[in-house]
């Protein structure tokens, strides 16, 4: 659930950004709504990166934490080249004859995909947390009778 809930606030952190260009009239978004923003990307960041180590340290076979690790930490730098593709879709021609309005409108646009698409795999993954949280139950289950077993 936090998992889906940091997805849903690193949506909503794009969604400000988006709110706050829409509410500066004369094309100069306050600081705040950036403050606001990288707090809340930051609150939800904090909540998404030590649940995933945590449940790589819990669910991998403890011969494949390290490597499973590794592939956590791979993941991360394909989403961040894949960022730097996606950063691409708010880019403003050189050419551009009003680029003010063009930046604004793009950007805001840019935003809106980004916030939408964090809350919609924040929901999925909201919707999928029932399951997850069953298998890891019967993970942990597993994992205690085999412990007994080696113990007694």
């Amino acid at each position: 659930y936090k998992f889906a809930l940091a997805l849903v606030l690193l949506g909503l952190s794009f969604i400000l950004l988006k709110v706050g260009i829409v509410c500066s009239p004369d094309e100069k978004v306050n600081l705040l709504w950036v403050v606001l923003f990288y707090f809340v990307f930051s609150i939800g960041e904090l909540a998404l990166s030590p649940i995933g180590l945590s449940m790589i340290t819990m669910l991998a076979p403890k011969n494949l934490v390290g490597m499973l690790m590794g592939v956590w930490f791979l993941s991360l730098s394909m989403g961040f080249a894949l960022s730097a593709k996606l950063a691409n879709l708010s880019d403003i021609p050189r050419d551009a004859t009003n680029a003010l309005l063009g930046d604004s409108h793009t950007y805001a646009h840019t935003f809106t995909i980004f916030g939408i698409g964090g809350i919609i795999v924040g929901a999925l993954v909201l919707c999928c947390a029932p399951f997850l949280t069953r298998l890891m139950d019967e993970h942990a289950h597993r994992a205690a009778v085999k412990a007994a077993g080696a113990k007694g």
